[in-house]
């Protein structure tokens, strides 16, 4: 697929079709642009990156509601819808993390640490996450999609296209493949 040939339409009727070849040209299209609304809304870098994570995983799971005509107004572009759901996801992520301040999650470095230490701790986060790919492809991603992109179970089985049972217990594995190794990286 030529990625300057594909029309917008064209890539979110074929991602609502499970075609990751889409996903991955439409995501690249619009990265930059993701982010940007996201870091707008939040001021603060992890929150945007966390606030596009979830924008993306609403397109994967939503891109079959996408309509071109939308209010009796053909768009060209995917733009306004996109930039609705990065708004939406941005503004969520700014009501869970409250009024006292950052959403900890245990995958992310600690604001209260130093430069050094959040970047060690990072780089264990990935090299965990790296073991767990590895390990079983299938438990990395439903892993990731609930305890990272905070999904609901149903969703990150529509994702999956797995059943609920399933992916439930992928995830719990996953967790404990991933708290053992992080374990094993404090000693």
């Amino acid at each position: 697929m030529d990625e300057v040939e594909a029309t917008d339409a064209f890539l979110i009727e074929r991602i609502s079709a499970g075609d990751l070849d889409a996903f991955l040209h439409f995501y690249t299209r619009y990265e930059r642009y993701v982010i940007a609304v996201c870091l707008r809304i939040t001021g603060d870098r992890m929150g945007a990156e966390d606030a596009a994570q979830d924008t993306w995983m609403k397109v994967k799971v939503n891109a079959h509601r996408y309509r071109a005509d939308h209010g009796g107004r053909a768009y060209e572009s995917c733009r306004p819808w996109l930039g609705t759901i990065a708004r939406n996801e941005s503004i969520s992520w700014l009501r869970r993390r409250g009024p006292e301040g950052p959403v900890v999650s245990p995958l992310r470095p600690s604001r209260e640490q130093g430069p050094e230490e959040r970047v060690v701790e990072k780089v264990r986060i990935h090299e965990c996450l790296r073991r767990l790919r590895e390990h079983n492809a299938k438990w990395y991603q439903a892993f990731l999609l609930r305890h990272y992109s905070d999904l609901k179970w149903k969703d990150v089985a529509a994702v999956m296209g797995e059943p609920l049972p399933t992916v439930e217990r992928w995830a719990k594995d996953g967790l404990g493949v991933m708290t053992e190794c992080l374990a094993e990286s404090e000693d």
